[in-house]
C-alpha cells in the first residue's frame, strides 16, 4: 500500500473542503441571469494538477456525506483546530501519526508472523487492514472501560478533598 495515499487524500480534502462546505448558490446578475464564477488559474506558476472534479475529490465528498451529523461536526472542529495550528505543531502531529502508523504496522506484521500464514500481497493488505480496524475497536473499548472506572474514583477523590479542605482546621501548606 502506498504510504503517501493517506497524505494525498488529506491534502485534497483540505484543499477542497472550503469550496465543498460553502455550497455556493448561483449568483444573480442584475439582469436576472445566473453568474458563473469560474476560478482563474494563477498567472505565475504551474497549473494545479488536481481539481474538485477529480475522482479523489469525489471519494472525499462521498466519505464526508456518509458521516453522521455528530461525526461531521467533530470533523469540522478538528479541521478548524488543525488549520489554526502552527507549522511546527502540524509537523509534530504528523511525526507522531507516522510513528503510530509504523508501530501499528510492526505489530500487525508481528501478528501475521505469529499466525505462520503465507499470504499473497492482497491478502496481507487485507489482514493488516482488518488488524488495524479490530485493534482500534479494542483500544476504544479499553479507553471507555478506563473512563468508567476512573469516573467514580475521581468523584470520591473530589468529595474527600472537599471534606478535607472545608473543615475549619484545614491549613494551607
Amino acid at each position: 500500500m502506498d504510504r503517501r495515499k493517506p497524505a494525498l487524500i488529506f491534502f485534497f480534502l483540505i484543499s477542497g473542503i472550503a469550496a465543498w462546505a460553502a455550497d455556493p448558490q448561483p449568483q444573480q446578475h442584475p439582469s436576472g441571469t445566473p453568474v458563473t464564477d469560474t476560478p482563474k488559474p494563477p498567472s505565475n506558476g504551474p497549473l494545479p494538477t488536481k481539481t474538485p472534479a477529480d475522482p479523489e475529490f469525489e471519494h472525499v465528498r462521498k466519505a464526508l456525506n456518509a458521516l453522521t451529523p455528530e461525526q461531521f461536526q467533530r470533523f469540522q472542529q478538528n479541521f478548524l483546530r488543525w488549520s489554526n495550528l502552527s507549522p511546527e505543531e502540524k509537523k509534530m502531529l504528523r511525526d507522531r501519526e507516522t510513528m503510530q502508523r509504523q508501530k501499528m504496522l510492526a505489530e500487525a506484521q508481528n501478528a501475521l508472523a505469529k499466525t505462520a500464514l503465507q499470504l499473497a500481497e492482497e491478502q496481507k493488505a487485507l489482514f493488516f487492514k482488518r488488524y488495524g480496524e479490530e485493534r482500534r475497536k479494542i483500544e476504544e473499548s479499553l479507553r471507555a472501560e478506563m473512563d468508567r472506572q476512573r469516573k467514580p474514583r475521581v468523584e470520591t477523590l473530589i468529595l474527600d478533598l472537599k471534606n478535607e479542605f472545608s473543615s475549619p482546621g484545614a491549613a494551607i501548606p
